[in-house]
């Protein structure tokens, strides 16, 4: 659900009709739902990929939130506003990263990125779950 929403919220057409018009739109609902357990998972898994966890996380926390899908980048950015300090720093890092700006020893903050990871999670459950 979480790849055809996504390809729905940014394909571009080469040849042949828009996506939207040969399969149906993702329901909110479901998007909600899907990423919920995704992001459980990610939380779960966030050993060794750190950056793409925060990032996947605050993409998530958007989507549940508004029903759109948006850049690592934007996320981030939108995420960072709503975290706090320590949290909001961490998502700057990772986004930074991303954009191939520096490196960043995720192993030394493992104990911050678990809390800003388990942080988002909740704000993602709270939204997946009050709709």
């Amino acid at each position: 659900m979480l790849l055809l929403a996504t390809a729905l919220a940014s394909h571009r057409v080469l040849h042949g009709p828009p996506l939207g018009d040969v399969v149906p739109g993702v329901p909110l609902e479901l998007l909600r739902r899907a990423q919920l357990t995704v992001s459980l998972a990610l939380v779960n898994g966030l050993p060794g990929d750190e950056r793409n966890v925060l990032l996947t996380l605050a993409r998530a926390l958007h989507t549940v939130e508004t029903g759109d899908i948006v850049s690592k980048q934007h996320a981030a950015d939108s995420a960072a506003r709503r975290m706090g300090a320590d949290a909001a720093e961490l998502l700057r890092l990772a986004a930074a990263e991303h954009r191939g700006e520096f490196q960043v020893d995720w192993g030394r903050e493992a104990d911050r990125v678990s809390t800003a990871a388990k942080s988002m999670f909740d704000l993602i459950h709270h939204a997946s779950t009050q709709r």
